[in-house]
């Protein structure tokens, strides 16, 4: 068996690769405009809210179709 080739890769994706690796903040491990934790918290928490009401919202049509 002989050796696998590497696969091509365009200059320009290499270079963004390289661009993005750098943008990454070492120091938090995060990306520049990443979430914070409590950014992550508040969407979590907003984003449950609107899942108990279309849950609301469903059963009410539920019921409805049901009758």
């Amino acid at each position: 068996m002989g050796r696998r080739k590497r696969p091509q890769v365009a200059p320009e994706l290499k270079a963004e690769a390289v661009r993005l690796a750098k943008a990454d903040d070492r120091s938090t491990g995060q990306r520049p405009g990443a979430l914070t934790m409590p950014e992550r918290e508040e969407l979590q928490r907003l984003e449950m809210g609107m899942e108990r009401e279309s849950r609301k919202k469903c059963g009410g049509l539920l019921a409805k179709e049901s009758k």
